[in-house]
């Protein structure tokens, strides 16, 4: 059985935040599978849909512990079952992602005139726990791989995600001064028109990679750019 739970809060500034909050109550709380189906303003108050699979677990305990998490921040909860058919398919990651480069654009210009400054800080460390996670799950399901390796399969999973094709030059031992560069980075295509906008969730979600795989404090810096009128970004690893 899938549910909705439909969730909305009082702060349209922190509407991200929320978000992220919910999710971490969300897994914290034994749903390990749940996905954003919308976002929702109604009435002033502004959430989101969220889709889930709640197996030897109750709505009613869900619900209880988002209560609890958020209190008067939160306006309203509500959940229904859905049938199977109307629940979204198991998609590939791959696919899903579906903004294009404008609506890229769109999203982080919001973010940019919403947050100012907090909004380069706020995508890099939500790229740095994105990329993170996606090398956690590369080396949970091969923990004896070799570690560059890994590093080239979560790039191939990036780039089958639609954010640009990579290629890694090799200048130095590993994992010190890795270059990667990334051919059409849809970040840099879709922010042509914010100016002083420097990559920071490709960069942070390129540096959470490195650091879970190869368990050191390393760093993705922006050495060339494509809004530079560069031929390609490159993000050199140290």
């Amino acid at each position: 059985m899938y549910w909705e739970l439909e969730v909305l809060f009082q702060s349209r500034e922190r509407i991200s935040t929320n978000i992220k909050k919910l999710m971490g109550v969300l897994k914290d709380n034994g749903i390990i599978a749940a996905r954003i189906a919308r976002l929702q303003d109604k009435c002033g108050a502004v959430g989101c849909a969220i889709i889930l699979s709640i197996k030897g677990l109750t709505t009613e305990g869900i619900i209880n512990a988002v209560k609890d998490a958020f209190g008067k921040e939160m306006v309203s909860i509500s959940s229904k079952p859905i049938s199977r058919e109307s629940a979204p398919p198991q998609i590939p990651e791959k696919t899903a992602a579906s903004l294009n480069a404008e609506a890229w654009g769109i999203l982080i210009r919001s973010f940019s005139e919403t947050l100012g400054t907090g909004a380069s800080t706020s995508l890099y460390t939500a790229g740095m726990e994105i990329g993170e996670l996606s090398a956690k799950g590369s080396l949970l399901s091969q923990p004896k791989h070799d570690r560059f390796l890994l590093f080239m399969e979560c790039l191939e999973s990036f780039q089958n995600s639609g954010w640009g094709s990579y290629q890694i030059v090799k200048n130095g031992p590993l994992p010190y001064d890795l270059e990667v560069r990334m051919f059409n980075c849809l970040e840099c295509r879709a922010t042509m028109a914010i100016s002083g906008y420097d990559s920071p969730f490709t960069r942070g979600h390129l540096t959470g990679m490195v650091r879970c795989l190869f368990n050191e404090n390393l760093t993705a810096t922006e050495k060339a750019c494509i809004k530079k009128g560069d031929p390609y970004c490159a993000f050199i690893i140290g």
